[in-house]
């Protein structure tokens, strides 16, 4: 993704975190909060606009991003409630600022794991193990972002809600890793506290499918559904709110249609004025596609990890070995083996 993004003169950084066991949440949580500091601080020095930097995170990423955000716009508000009541500290604002942040993209992220524990047992995480990278069955809720926004009274004022940056969730609804009504339930959550958020499902894709097979096999991966969205919000910058309704479906509230598949249609021209909730049978022709890409006359220009140097062989099909047996089999081996 880092490359696609970087072939439209997108600069694009890529912090890691700490893994358990050598830390847990609350350890991958500074790593983050240092990373964003230190690209607030820096960035610019590349080319970049330290005041319009989109955090986006995929997965575990998706789920720590989130959090970054939620925690920053309330230390915030309590750093600046400090200095207005002459506390000791001055009320600093320490580190990065949410309104450097134009916006957060968040893809297949597990936002709410304790809703979700269930499903992680179901496919091979025990309770016990999900416990300790949270630092205690106690904490699932604190980094629960649902649970952070419903039950922290910090979130019932608008003075913390107006500074979190627009919400963006992505995801695909075969995704079996999380399932995509997770994404729904947390952007019900963000909408409904008041916070800007947006919703896109994306038909037929798997938990990877978008930030991994459908770049590696892809002819053009600036054609695929989730990059040209990617770019078309971070090219807008500040002006993405103006994009946002055009690739997505802003939630206000609880959605009351029983279809739960946002996809707005486009031409290869234009973005069309409304987006269309759809069910997940639906199928799209390349046709209706909104193209990003290198115009074919510079294809002499187009970098080599964007030229088709890959042929999806026709008998290897990774969705049908990540469905076969044997990731069964070795999840199995795999929760044998497993101390937790």
């Amino acid at each position: 993704m880092a490359k696609v993004l970087s072939s439209f003169g997108i600069i694009v950084v890529l912090p890691d975190y700490r893994n358990f066991p050598q830390g847990t949440v609350s350890d991958m949580l500074v790593d983050v909060d240092q990373s964003l500091n230190w690209v607030m601080a820096n960035i610019e020095q590349f080319g970049g606009d330290s005041g319009a930097i989109f955090v986006t995170g995929q997965s575990a990423g998706a789920h720590l991003g989130l959090l970054a955000i939620l925690r920053k716009a309330r230390r915030e508000f309590e750093e600046e409630k400090s200095h207005i009541s002459g506390g000791a500290d001055s009320g600093r604002i320490h580190g990065w600022r949410t309104s450097q942040v134009a916006a957060f993209i968040g893809i297949a992220g597990p936002y709410n794991v304790k809703d979700l524990q269930e499903g992680f047992k179901a496919r091979g995480m025990s309770r016990r193990l999900l416990w300790a990278i949270m630092g205690g069955e106690e904490n699932l809720e604190s980094f629960s972002a649902d649970y952070v926004i419903n039950n922290e009274l910090a979130f019932e004022k608008p003075e913390v809600i107006k500074r979190v940056p627009p919400i963006i969730l992505l995801h695909g609804t075969a995704d079996t890793c999380v399932p995509h009504q997770a994404s729904r339930r947390t952007a019900e959550a963000l909408g409904r506290a008041g916070i800007r958020t947006f919703l896109r499902f994306y038909p037929q894709k798997s938990h990877t499918d978008s930030i991994i097979e459908d770049l590696v096999y892809a002819e053009d991966p600036t054609k695929e559904d989730m990059m040209t969205d990617i770019v078309a919000m971070v090219l807008a910058k500040n002006q993405v709110l103006s994009v946002l309704p055009k690739v997505s479906y802003e939630i206000q509230q609880p959605l009351d249609q029983p279809n739960e598949y946002e996809r707005p249609r486009r031409s290869s021209s234009h973005f069309s004025e409304t987006p269309i909730l759809v069910d997940d049978e639906t199928i799209y022709s390349s046709s209706e596609e909104f193209e990003v890409h290198v115009d074919s006359e510079d294809e002499h220009l187009r970098p080599s990890f964007l030229r088709p140097a890959i042929e999806k062989p026709q008998d290897f099909d990774l969705k049908k070995i990540r469905r076969s047996i044997m990731p069964r089999i070795l999840w199995r081996w795999a929760k044998l083996a497993n101390p937790f």
